[in-house]
């Protein structure tokens, strides 16, 4: 099987005493106990996805879902484009 490398976004967000890592390119999330725990839990849980959508036989199917668009060689994941802080409001 080839291979082919790409950079991903990863967000890393604290809640309450824990972390989330999410990763909108592949819709993935992990949680743990620190910044360092959640990045450790995070390549896990990325291992196990690329294992079982191998396995299945999905993968293709769930990067071009993921708005992933396939090359010759290679896939191109969603170009992340910046951060905005926009303010709303909710009812309460």
């Amino acid at each position: 099987m080839k291979h082919f490398k790409t950079k991903l976004t990863i967000a890393i967000y604290k809640e309450g005493k824990g972390f989330i890592a999410f990763c909108p390119a592949l819709d993935l999330c992990a949680q743990g106990t620190s910044a360092k725990d959640v990045q450790k839990n995070f390549e896990e849980t990325y291992q196990l996805f690329l294992e079982e959508t191998t396995k299945k036989g999905t993968l293709e199917q769930v990067l071009f879902d993921c708005g992933w668009k396939k090359e010759t060689k290679s896939w191109d994941p969603p170009q992340f484009v910046k951060n905005i802080e926009e303010e709303v409001s909710f009812p309460v």
